[in-house]
């Protein structure tokens, strides 16, 4: 049997067999990053690859690489002891340096990205070199010094296998990057083994003399290997720092401090200096040279740990790996060439490398340095290959048969035509003239070309244009050959012709601004061609001193994201920062925080190529924590956002998107407090009657427009509905979105750990949230679709709109998509936590989710034919993907007879793009899709790219007549989502309250006015509730000490202070709190309430978790003792009425295991009293915590319940 080979799967060693070729054998030595790395556990044969793989990347090389430096040994050691790393040394030593994620998927897929030495090794091979004859490979643990006893022997013992395998020829070592410094190491460690076996050195891009702004950057912030959206599946920046601060190759590979630069190399730094006599802080440009920055890199580094296996390990700039790596460089500055060796050189030149880096910025300095390892850097450039500059990969000290600069990337060049062709003439060798496939090129992944630039390039080198002796050599096949080449070009150049063409779309189809000055007005043209328009929603970032992880992968992740869906206008509705202490007590604003919210929004603004001007952040609660007043001096919302910086200072915020059939207005609400508590007592949004009035005027900017175009109103805030209180004349934002029916609101603030569907359609009609409107029980209100539509004259649906909450970044690091597609408005929600959400997004525009999109407004329009019929003609959706997408297929299924009914299955054409994004649609004929049930029919569209992988949207139903499905909440998304909260406050608080009083005066009432004794004898005697509880309160009445300090403390909390504390960041001014706000002082000594009915955090749960809990406690310590009693006058036979009375002596005796002298019931109660006191006080700590107070100032607050159930212990130890 005849086994035919798949190129996926690389070439067969037969394919190169046949005479030993007559050359001098050839060594591939990698540099650094560039050998396949194991990891096993000793005492087991079996082993993982750990360096490099795509799938588990950061968990991988957390778990196996991250080492520790032993200075005793001058080994990088692995933190896990019973771990080994190894280099694998099959292929004769090739594989490891090949491709080095050789798992079937990428080379299935063809993932160029980890093809290292792939390319050279298919040239060599082709040109006649046999692998482990005269061709042979050197990998190893890059993370040890160059000069490491286990390279150096592993290295003199490959030599000597090459040597002694080719007949004993001398070798060409071909190293790349650092391993030409390891090979400078060897040269000088062992000379005569050098001069014995190798006869040629070429080197590519080796750092002779060091990679100043790389390795500067990489000991302070890490290195990120890949960029864009393929980051997120690789190992992280801040994962491969915490390695490389351990490894001795990369202080080797400092700048050399003795070579003369043309320009010294600097790290810069943007200080932020206090002034001794004053508060007031500078800014000073700080420049650290060579020898200076060791100290800056300990400063920096000092703070710098790791956790591993539940432990805190330090990791601090390493000043004897520093020690090792100056002895390195004394020997690479004394290495000498063996006479009878010959030397070329290949270095990178016309490439931006990085050389002096700075820290920080004039508007956003470094404070502390240990800041810096948080911050991304800005270079200064010089010529190189984008990592070693040319100058120090020119300056070699070595006499140079050839040395040549050539134009590529520093991993590029392992695949550089040019750099092969030097290397085939100095090798003296020649491709062999035979008919060869087509081998692929391979694309640099550290390139900066857009998507479909790259898809370009790609396609220009995929054209398999056959050599001048392949035509020749063809005989009678001439005519065959050249007809299958032309065709093969003429379809490759049509499908370049597209390329340009999306290229050229590209470049125009970004979103073009104009401001309309009539007014506040700002008008955006989205030039994308059709009547579509889409913007992107972030919510709750949560940036956190404690937490650096949300910042860096919001850094990392959002602007590539950004950059592929090129949305017209992104929208951060609050919460930007956290403002909490670690132990999440104390809540005030943290200026660390807002700092590298600035330097994290610029990087993603420059990384996405979006206008700064498209993005809108507001202000959240936490972001208003402690903040007195706007422009304060810890405002610094107003001082490091980006609404603050472009001057939005308004509370309204209004933006238009504009195109050819259609206005699309946003509008953006702060309902932030206008002065700011710290929390808990900063949680509602509070609108004032200014701010709707503004609100008013501008979602009706466009409505006196004649002629006009339809406009879709969609507003975004950070608090929903349910969490925001009424205005002082009762009014509330919803009853101004029900005025102008908007389309949709959307909001953050309860994240998503409440649930998934925190969604709501309000309507008019019924009862209006002005009227108090306290609940609705379901995401639609019950009996609001099925009335029967009104067709006549004039005559319209209520008005209505979605209420959209959406994720959080902090913890789901979740990011929304909202499209507007003639009118219907969708969106897409997408979990950045997942590997695959991100690479395809699939997003259908029309028709819309019957579940949590579709309105009566639609159903309406629908049913009295008043819909635009061309808006329903077509199934549409838009992709955003980074692959080319070579298929779309809609599919509906029919869920009556079983839900796997598939009913119609089609492809989508493709009628537009912009960068990134492609717009496609299935024309159909809807009406055969109508239907009485809102959910009888689901949709599902599926995506594959050139890649063949294939992403699927979710399945969903959808009504054409605008029916609406049932989806009901849970009762975590009722409670947030349902309940009207700063309605409830009050309704609560006095209903809690007057039952509280009612159970203290009723029974006094009925002692003193009407002379009535409940007693427990009275309660056997008759039974029944209403005489037991009576009895227990009447009980309890006859303890005066009791009943008079529950009632005085009752009327307390109603009157008086609850407690003092502050309320503000560092003001050192202390305001109280009562039921009704805290009362602050502004302008001209007024006092005002504050805070209403935030402060409902603290009341109700007081009121109902630990007042009316100590009470049924006391109230059950009376009752236990009265039984008690009861009890022992039966055993002891003093009982008057029934001592003759068997039966009952009987029953009591049942009881006497509870009421014996153990007494288990007093026991449980004191359980459930130390429940209470732990309780209790953890929630006194936690506002000690918060506010900055003692027991001094809330000892009401504090002690008063605590001292009344330890009175009533003690009253009640012993029976009277």
């Amino acid at each position: 049997m005849k086994w035919v080979s798949c190129p996926c799967w690389g070439t067969n060693d037969d394919e190169n067999s046949g005479e030993v070729a007559d050359r001098d054998p050839v060594l591939l030595v990698s540099g650094m990053g560039g050998s396949i790395l194991h990891s096993k556990k000793k005492n087991s044969k079996s082993e993982i690859r750990v360096w490099v793989r795509l799938f588990l990347a950061n968990l991988a090389f957390r778990q196996n690489l991250w080492s520790l430096y032993n200075p005793k040994t001058g080994y990088t050691e692995p933190l896990d002891e019973d771990i080994e790393i190894s280099v694998p040394d099959d292929d004769h030593g090739l594989y490891a340096i090949d491709i080095l994620d050789p798992s079937w998927f990428v080379k299935l897929c063809h993932l160029t990205e980890v093809y290292h030495f792939h390319d050279m090794i298919e040239m060599l091979v082709g040109c006649g070199y046999k692998k482990g004859t005269t061709l042979f490979g050197y990998g190893y643990d890059f993370r040890q010094s160059n000069r490491i006893d286990q390279l150096m022997l592993g290295l003199k013992k490959k030599l000597e296998t090459a040597y002694k395998t080719s007949g004993e020829r001398k070798v060409t070592i071909i190293s790349h990057s650092m391993g030409g410094v390891m090979i400078s190491c060897f040269m000088f460690l062992y000379p005569e083994v050098f001069s014995k076996y190798v006869g040629k050195w070429i080197t590519i891009a080796t750092p002779f003399q060091g990679a100043p702004g790389c390795i500067n950057d990489s000991l302070l912030t890490g290195v990120q290997f890949v960029e864009g959206l393929e980051s997120f599946f690789f190992v992280s920046r801040w994962t491969m720092h915490q390695l490389l601060v351990e490894c001795p190759s990369i202080y080797e590979m400092m700048a050399n401090p003795d070579f003369k630069w043309k320009k010294q190399p600097e790290i810069r730094v943007w200080r932020k200096k206090s002034e001794k006599d004053n508060d007031e802080t500078s800014v000073e440009l700080e420049s650290f040279g060579l020898m200076e920055s060791i100290d800056l890199f300990n400063d920096a580094l000092k703070n710098n740990e790791l956790s591993y296996g539940g432990n805190k390990i330090a990791l601090p700039f390493n000043f004897s790996i520093l020690e090792w790596a100056s002895k390195t460089r004394e020997i690479l500055n004394k290495a000498q060439l063996p006479d009878g060796v010959s030397f070329y050189n290949i270095y990178g030149v016309a490439q931006d490398t990085p050389f002096d880096v700075c820290y920080g910025t004039e508007t956003s300095p470094i404070g502390d340095l240990s800041e810096i390892c948080q911050t991304m850097p800005e270079y200064t450039y010089v010529d190189g290959d984008g990592t070693v500059p040319a100058e120090s990969a020119a300056a070699a000290q070595f006499k140079s048969v050839a040395s040549v600069g050539v134009s590529g990337t520093h991993r590029g060049l392992l695949h550089d035509k040019r750099v092969f062709e030097l290397i085939q003439q100095w090798l003296g060798v020649e491709p062999k003239k035979t008919k060869q496939k087509h081998s692929r090129t391979r694309k640099v992944a550290d390139s900066d070309f857009s998507f479909l630039e790259k898809a370009f390039v790609n396609t220009i080198r995929e054209i398999p244009i056959p050599s001048r002796e392949v035509m020749e050599e063809a005989n009678g096949d001439d005519d065959e050959l050249r007809k299958n080449t032309t065709l093969q070009r003429r379809s490759s150049i049509l499908l370049l012709l597209l390329l340009l063409v999306l290229i050229s779309l590209s470049a125009t189809t970004r979103v073009s601004a104009s401001v309309d000055e009539s007014g506040r007005r700002r008008v955006i043209e989205a030039r994308s061609g059709q009547d579509l328009v889409w913007v992107v929603q972030l919510s709750d970032l949560h940036f956190s001193v404690h937490h650096p992880d949300r910042a860096i992968d919001f850094r990392n992740l959002l602007g590539p994201a950004l950059s592929l869906i090129n949305p017209s206008l992104v929208f951060i509705t609050g919460d930007l920062t956290d403002g909490k202490s670690k132990d999440m007590l104390t809540m005030k604003q943290n200026e660390e925080e807002w700092l590298e919210y600035e330097s994290v929004m610029q990087d993603v603004v420059k990384r996405s190529g979006l206008n700064k001007t498209l993005f809108y952040d507001l202000r959240g609660n936490h972001d208003n924590f402690g903040v007195p007043s706007l422009n304060s001096s810890v405002d610094f919302f107003s001082k490091y956002s980006i609404n603050g910086k472009l001057a939005r200072k308004d509370n309204i915020n209004t933006i238009t998107l504009e195109t050819s059939e259609r206005k699309h207005l946003f509008v953006g609400v702060d309902t932030t407090m206008s002065i700011g508590l710290r929390g808990p007592t900063n949680l509602f949004g509070h609108p004032t009657d200014e701010l709707l009035t503004s609100l008013d005027s501008q979602l009706s900017q466009w409505d006196d427009d004649k002629p006009t175009k339809p406009v879709t109103k969609i507003s975004f805030g950070h608090f929903p509905l349910s969490f925001s209180a009424l205005t002082h004349s009762k009014k509330s934002l919803r009853d101004v979105f029900l005025k102008h029916s908007v389309s949709a609101y959307l909001c953050g603030h309860l994240h998503s750990r409440f649930g998934k569907n925190l969604k709501r359609l309000h309507r008019s009609g019924g009862v209006s949230l002005s009227d108090n409107d306290l609940f609705q029980l379901n995401m639609r209100r019950s009996g609001a679709d099925e009335s029967a539509t009104n067709c006549s004259f004039g005559a319209s649906p209520d008005a209505e709109f979605w209420e959209w909450e959406m994720g959080d970044w902090r913890k789901n690091r979740a990011v929304r998509i909202v499209a507007v597609d003639r009118g219907h408005v969708s969106y897409l929600d997408l979990d950045f936590k997942s590997s695959d959400s991100h690479k395809t997004i699939v997003l259908p525009t029309f028709p819309l989710d019957s579940r949590f999109m579709s309105t009566s407004l639609a159903r309406h329009r629908y049913e009295c034919q008043h819909m635009i019929s061309s808006s329903y003609d077509a199934i549409r959706a838009i992709v955003f993907s980074q692959s080319l997408v070579v298929d779309v297929v809609a599919r509906v299924y029919d869920s009556t007879p079983g839900f796997n009914n598939l009913v119609m299955e089609a492809p989508m054409r493709k009628h537009g793009s912009t960068s990134g994004a492609s717009f496609y649609s299935l024309p159909w004929n809807y009406r055969a899709f109508e239907d009485s049930l809102p959910d009888r029919y689901w949709l599902q569209i599926e995506v594959t790219d050139i890649k063949g992988r294939s992403t699927l949207s979710e399945l969903r139903p959808f009504s054409i007549n605008g029916l609406s499905s049932r989806v009901s909440w849970t009762w975590n998304e009722f409670r947030v989502m349902g309940c009207q909260w700063a309605a409830l406050y009050f309704p609560i608080l006095w209903s809690v309250i007057s039952c509280l009083l009612l159970a203290f005066f009723i029974p006094k009432c009925i002692i003193v006015v009407f002379k009535k004794q409940y007693t427990l004898k009275k309660f056997v005697a008759k039974k029944g509730l209403f005489t037991l509880v009576l009895w227990i309160l009447q009980d309890l009445c006859r303890l005066p000490v009791v009943w008079f300090g529950y009632v005085a403390y009752l009327l307390y909390l109603i009157f008086f202070p609850w407690f003092s504390g502050e309320v503000f960041t560092d003001s050192g001014k202390r305001t109280y709190m009562t039921i009704m706000g805290w009362v602050v002082t502004t302008g001209e000594r007024k006092h005002e309430y504050v805070g209403e009915p935030d402060v409902m955090v603290l009341v109700i749960p007081h009121l109902v978790f630990v007042v009316i809990p100590s009470l049924l406690i006391v109230c059950c310590f009376v009752a236990e003792r009265e039984l008690y009693k009861e009890h022992i006058r039966a055993v002891s036979g003093k009982k008057e009425d029934d001592h003759n009375d068997r039966g009952r002596k009987k029953r009591w005796q049942r009881r006497s295991v509870l009421f014996s002298k153990r007494r288990l019931v007093r026991k449980s109660l004191l359980l459930a009293s130390l429940a209470l006191y732990w309780k209790h006080f953890k929630n006194c700590w936690s506002l000690a915590r918060a506010y900055e107070m003692n027991v001094v100032h809330f000892p009401g607050y504090s002690l008063v319940v605590p001292l009344l159930l330890l009175y009533v212990i003690f009253k009640t130890h012993k029976a009277p």
